[in-house]
């Protein structure tokens, strides 16, 4: 009798240490997928850290809400336009067969795709290489990278709102003026040369009356995307309003400025644009060059003020021509 009580209490004791093994073991793994997700929040929440890195953090920091991270590899896969490299993994990231999937919303809209792989030997038959816990913890992590990747669209879309001209996406007049005072600082710090352009569409009123302002739309449209065609990337243009662009040519002294906008306006003079309800559309413009005189220390109302009175002297002299600021 005493050796089966003994044996009984040996059980029960074994028993009772399994448990208390497998509570830790359960709480521990609870604690790193609280621990995981404050971490990503704090990651997400961070106003300092552009969404390109903060989506690698959060990659990194994923693994660690399993007991053993170095089995664990992720991978973020976002549609294009979203990140700059459009995928963000672990160092050796791995497609295997034990894996959790959850699809990325902004929204309502499908964003990406968020993969775990489990890259031990597969687990026993019955057995799953994933806890229930372990797949809310993917769904949930999904979840913020969602909201953070909503909340950058959002963001994005209201940058381009406030600095970007709705009709023909060139830069609104504020933000020029921004950008223009930024480019003349930095030219005057390095010395370098920079010319400002106006330009002016020719007789664009007559567009509007006679084709209806529609037509006049598609115009304005065209113009810009045939200077963007013709432009640098670093060459900036702006709707200064109504038919009234100006062009920024960092890197430009006047003599090349000049031919920069004959060619402009070759081009245009050449162009036929489609417009609904008649023949296609001719423009012409006058443009008016000035080379800001950074090194006098002339200012961006200067510079722009030389450039307007070359333009009103082109539109004087006959229109559909170029003419040098004094």
């Amino acid at each position: 009798r005493y050796a089966i009580h003994r044996k009984r209490a040996e059980i029960l004791v074994r028993e009772a240490r399994d448990a208390a093994l497998e509570a830790n073991r359960q709480l521990e793994r609870r604690m790193r997928q609280i621990d995981c997700m404050y971490g990503v929040s704090r990651i997400l929440e961070s106003p300092e850290l552009p969404l390109q890195v903060a989506l690698e953090q959060v990659v990194a920091k994923a693994p660690t809400a399993w007991l053993r991270p170095e089995t664990i590899g992720v991978r973020l896969s976002c549609l294009p336009g979203l990140l700059p490299s459009g995928i963000v993994q672990t160092p050796g990231f791995v497609e295997t067969a034990c894996r959790l999937e959850a699809q990325v919303f902004a929204g309502s809209r499908p964003a990406g795709r968020i993969e775990i792989c489990w890259t031990e030997s597969p687990p026993a038959e019955g057995d799953e290489a994933f806890s229930t816990s372990e797949r809310e913890l993917v769904r949930e992590l999904a979840r913020r990278v969602g909201l953070a990747l909503e909340r950058a669209c959002v963001q994005k879309e209201l940058v381009q709102l406030a600095t970007t001209d709705f009709l023909t996406e060139a830069c609104n007049r504020r933000h020029f003026m921004q950008v223009a005072a930024a480019e003349i600082q930095r030219a005057g710090r390095y010395g370098r040369p920079m010319s400002l352009l106006m330009v002016d569409l020719d007789h664009f009123k007559r567009i509007n009356d006679e084709r209806g302002h529609a037509a006049g739309d598609e115009a304005l449209k065209a113009f810009v995307v045939m200077a963007r065609d013709l432009l640098r990337d670093q060459d900036i243009i702006g709707r200064m309003g109504g038919e009234e662009f100006a062009i920024i040519l960092p890197e430009t002294a006047l003599s090349p400025a000049l031919v920069v906008a004959e060619r402009l306006r070759i081009r245009l003079a050449g162009l036929q644009i489609p417009a609904s309800g008649g023949e296609p559309l001719t423009l012409s413009a006058s443009f008016g060059v000035a080379e800001c005189r950074v090194g006098a220390g002339e200012g961006l109302e200067a510079c722009l003020g030389r450039a307007d009175a070359a333009l009103y002297r082109a539109k004087a002299m006959g229109r559909n021509r170029v003419e040098a600021a004094e």
